[in-house]
């Protein structure tokens, strides 16, 4: 039996509190792992940029 790794998705959300709430949502109901939150368009190029090279 073969195990699929789930999805990495970055959330782009400027209130803090939303972004968890998304966070908490999405890895509960789909095959997907939050591997950041960013506040801005700019901040979620970097998360991205940076889990791609690791």
């Amino acid at each position: 039996m073969s195990t699929t790794r789930p999805l990495d998705v970055v959330i782009v959300e400027d209130e803090p509190h939303l972004a968890e709430l998304h966070r908490e949502y999405i890895e509960q109901n789909f095959h997907l792992r939050v591997v950041g939150i960013a506040a801005s368009i700019e901040q979620a190029c970097s998360l991205i940029r940076q889990h791609q090279r690791g």
